[in-house]
């Protein structure tokens, strides 16, 4: 990985915003329906927030995009994305860390790598 910090297609940050607000909303069946689960299932998601303890808030206007750190790769279809979680008293210190990929097609999707303390 590059230390550059990399520009996201604007499709990419509405898919992360719509990623994010499914789960504020513990709405597991559209994070499910939207693809990204493939690597950690929605039932670590849910396990990660019960023992964090916290329910989750949207994000002010205000922080996005400086939410999100953005990571470019070898392959310029390929993005890593840490990004920062709110609760009711502001930010966490939980991280959701993305995979987002640009198929040939141009298709963006987008992956959940993890959900952590950062």
């Amino acid at each position: 990985m590059h230390n550059n910090p990399a520009v996201l297609p604007a499709e990419a940050i509405s898919k992360i915003q719509m990623l994010v607000n499914a789960l504020v909303h513990s709405d597991w069946k559209t994070l499910e329906g939207m693809g990204v689960c493939q690597r950690v299932p929605v039932q670590d998601l849910q396990r990660v927030l019960v023992e964090y303890g916290i329910s989750l808030a949207e994000h002010p206007g205000s922080a996005w995009p400086a939410c999100m750190e953005i990571y470019s790769t070898m392959d310029p279809d390929l993005w890593f994305v840490d990004l920062a979680l709110w609760g009711p008293d502001g930010e966490t210190d939980l991280t959701l860390q993305l995979s987002v990929a640009r198929s040939a097609e141009s298709v963006l999707s987008l992956t959940i790598n993890d959900l952590r303390v950062l």
